[in-house]
């Protein structure tokens, strides 16, 4: 029966007890359920009580499937159990917690939610109920996720931007300073970039830049940041570097995933002007960092492109263009050589051919090997000019030494840039047809097994194309780079060459030995040729026989000499062998 009213003795209505806490329960149970907000209670054994409409319409389990459940039945999972022991530590010493978690609904998807919890105590002071509060923000986040993305990414490439870089940077440089390492900022400008765009318009130079960014990153080591801070401009944090060693390594890798075309109604080659700065060498301020670096690549830019100049040598670029004409003069004068280092047998010692090796012979400085000038030329089309004068040089001594009955295999070194040319393998059939090579399988091209694989689809196919010619090809360096049963699948290669490092410490080094026995296994696996560069005692010699390597080069056997050298010592050894 509803509680009634009475009055008192002036006629006044006076409220029944019963009436009054009818009318506070209904109405704080519209409040419980009008709420937007979603609500429960637990028991002091966080057992659920009782939930509001609007945790139902968050959370998508009913009001029945969750009373007597505990909370734990929306866990994410993403929380480690310290996150839930700091919320209990907190209300047990301050009665209430609040937070960002994420939860899962009854779908199974996951939702974020600020949550707050606070603790009942009854009478004794222990608590005796928990209410959580609770409101989805999943929108919110996905909002600010998208936000702070807009904000630190480049939305063509999604390379971080320039805002994120500086961060970045900020973080790396004092990681740095403390433990006494290097910091390098490259910035890279694309050269002639904007012929792209005015030929085949924005959309094509849209789908180069999305192709160079994701071509550079393949190649960067783990740590290293790549960023894109406007137009054709990008710029490469590195840290733990030692020097400008460290540097030009990974530069070389980077610049050589930019040599082959790009898919364009016409085939284009793009090159680069880098410019470098150091910290702390150059300065220890983030900003003025990048203004350094973006100097000297304006420098680099200046003087012709396709090449890098470092902050602290701002004559640096003076000399390499110097030496740039030099070596141009150089090639049309006559003062470049090839030399010639064997390779035998290690079974037996028998001669199986020579790797070919580039000298200048310069007028003032005497002999100078490809260390002292080569550099100076990479990334650039004088690059490919060598490599190719190299090719047919030695495509007509190869065409020579088949007249005169000398059967060897020759092998040349070519550049990623030149084996990504357009047209490559008929520029090379041309060649051994000019040059009047009989045997085309007596020629291999040796390239650098990291630049091989920076494009691995293009390497590919120029390789498959050659080898249908008949060319053999050899990995150099390997070991140093990817080295993955992959890429031997993937590749055409003859012929596995193993680093000299690994080669002149393996007699030290139990590392060492262990992963030249590796290679040579893996290479026998692929019916693959093994070549130790490097071999400069008898002692590794022997070693690298019994680990069943198949040929040996280096010091210990000859060093690189002229082609008429060459046929003296192989005459020497023929008439030492009749002996």
């Amino acid at each position: 029966m509803k509680p009634s009213l009475d009055r008192d003795q002036g006629g006044r209505e006076r409220h029944d007890p019963l009436l009054a806490l009818h009318e506070r329960v209904h109405l704080l149970l519209q409040v419980f359920n009008g709420t937007r907000e979603g609500v429960l209670i637990t028991d002091s054994h966080s057992r659920v009580l009782e939930v509001n409409d609007a945790f139902v319409e968050i959370t998508g389990y009913a009001r029945d499937a969750v009373l007597g459940q505990t909370p734990s039945l929306l866990s994410s999972g993403r929380h480690d159990p310290s996150f839930y022991s700091q919320m209990w530590k907190s209300l047990k010493e301050t009665g209430r917690w609040q937070g960002e978690i994420w939860n899962r609904r009854a779908s199974g998807e996951v939702y974020a939610e600020w949550l707050r919890i606070l603790s009942v105590a009854g009478d004794d002071g222990q608590p005796t109920h928990y209410i959580g509060i609770f409101s989805d923000i999943t929108a919110q986040k996905r909002d600010q996720e998208l936000l702070d993305r807009l904000a630190h990414y480049d939305a063509l490439t999604g390379l971080p931007n320039r805002r994120l870089m500086g961060e970045r940077l900020a973080t790396v440089m004092e990681r740095a300073r403390r433990h006494g390492q290097k910091v390098a900022v490259c910035v890279f400008d694309l050269d002639g970039f904007h012929e792209i765009n005015g030929r085949f318009g924005h959309e094509a130079g849209d789908r180069c830049l999305v192709q160079l960014a994701d071509r550079m990153q393949g190649v960067l080591r783990t740590g290293d940041t790549l960023a894109r801070i406007g137009g054709d401009e990008f710029a490469l944090l590195l840290g733990e570097v030692k020097g400008r060693a460290d540097v030009d390594t990974v530069l070389r890798r980077v610049v050589s995933t930019l040599a082959p075309p790009y898919p364009l109604p016409e085939p284009l080659a793009l090159s680069v002007s880098i410019g470098v700065s150091l910290y702390p060498d150059d300065t220890s301020s983030p900003d003025h960092l990048f203004v350094l670096a973006n100097e000297a690549m304006h420098r680099a830019r200046q003087r012709g492109g396709s090449r890098t100049a470092y902050a602290a040598d701002a004559d640096e670029l003076v000399v390499h263009d110097d030496q740039t004409a030099a070596l141009q003069a150089a090639l049309v004068g006559g003062q470049l050589r090839l030399y010639f280092q064997p390779k035998v047998r290690a079974a037996d010692g028998r001669l199986d051919g020579a790797e070919v090796l580039l000298r200048w012979h310069h007028p003032e400085h005497g002999v100078l090997l490809p260390g002292q000038f080569l550099p100076a030329v990479e990334g650039t089309p004088l690059q490919v000019d060598l490599d190719l004068w190299v090719l047919r040089t030695a495509a007509r001594q190869l065409a020579a030494w088949e007249s005169a009955g000398v059967d060897l295999t020759v092998c040349v070194n070519v550049s990623a840039a030149t084996l990504g040319r357009t047209g490559f393998p008929a520029v090379l059939s041309q060649a051994l047809a000019e040059a009047g090579v009989q045997c085309a399988s007596r020629l291999e091209l040796e390239v650098l097994e990291s630049e091989a694989l920076a494009d691995l689809a293009t390497s590919a196919d120029v390789m498959q194309a050659c080898v249908r010619l008949g060319i053999g090809f050899a990995l150099d360096d390997f070991g140093t780079g990817y080295s993955s049963l992959l890429y031997l699948r993937r590749l055409p290669v003859r012929t596995l060459k193993i680093d000299r490092s690994f080669v002149r410490r393996m007699l030290d080094d139990d590392g060492d030995r262990h992963i030249v026995r590796a290679v040579v296994a893996l290479a026998h696996a692929f019916g693959v040729t093994t070549v130790a560069e490097g071999v400069e005692t008898e002692a590794i010699g022997s070693a690298l026989r019994e680990l069943g390597c198949d040929l040996l080069q280096g010091y210990a056997i000859a060093r690189p000499m002229p082609a008429e050298d060459f046929e003296r010592w192989i005459a020497c050894r023929n008439r030492a062998g009749s002996a």
